[in-house]
């Protein structure tokens, strides 16, 4: 189980910044094993200010596909496939990885840009199961230093959820490549994206459930603050 909470930051100036990325994904896109770098690389830099989503919408036949998750144009109004992003649901889509300037790491700087943007809002969630595990009892504490209008979204995400059949088993289109043919940072042994092995690999991706919310303000559309 997990709780999100904001606090003050020490200098007084509002709370601390957290940020959401949420990442277009799924077992039969070839090279969404990008996008796994991408997200874990951020959260190892950012820690706990980093909130990731993976989002299975790529191919139905996902065991994790979740059509009705949000209403997100991936495409952008263009082409754009998986693995694709959105930080902080700003409306533009861009690689996990290579980010908005298309460089190696470079998602690293956008989020960083989005980190710079003054929190006004601080949350505090918790959640508790029913009896039967069948739903989720959660809390949410809002407190502010700004007014406006504001929506509440509460996500729920599960962590390290594995299967044994074919369908849990990950498209892996880097598997064709040799190490030379990667930047190194593609190879970083934290990033567990290993080109050697086979092209269907299986995922393993613990039953342990996460919930956090979400402020959107509304005349924006954009996430202020998580």
């Amino acid at each position: 189980m997990g709780m999100s909470a904001q606090e003050r930051r020490a200098d007084g100036a509002g709370y601390e910044r957290k940020v959401v990325v949420e990442e277009l994904t799924g077992t039969a896109c070839g090279w969404c094993p990008r996008g796994l770098v991408g997200m874990k690389m951020l959260r190892d830099l950012y820690g706990d200010r980093f909130i990731g989503v993976a989002v299975h919408q790529f191919n139905a036949t996902d065991p994790m596909y979740t059509p009705d998750y949000a209403d997100i144009d991936w495409s952008d109004g263009g082409s754009k496939g998986a693995p694709c992003c959105m930080i902080d649901r700003n409306g533009e889509i861009i690689d996990p990885f290579y980010g908005s300037a298309g460089g190696m790491r470079d998602v690293a700087k956008d989020f960083e840009r989005a980190m710079e943007e003054k929190a006004v809002l601080g949350v505090t969630v918790s959640g508790e199961w029913n009896a039967d595990y069948t739903a989720v009892q959660t809390t949410a504490q809002v407190e502010g230093t700004e007014a406006g209008h504001y929506e509440m979204v509460f996500v729920l995400v599960a962590d390290s959820v594995a299967g044994n059949t074919q369908r849990w088993r990950q498209l892996n289109n880097y598997c064709g490549y040799t190490r030379d043919s990667f930047d190194d940072d593609l190879l970083a042994p934290s990033s567990r994206m290993d080109p050697t092995v086979s092209r269907a690999t299986t995922v393993s991706i613990s039953s342990r459930m996460y919930w956090w919310v979400v402020l959107i303000r509304t005349k924006a559309h954009s996430i202020v603050r998580t």
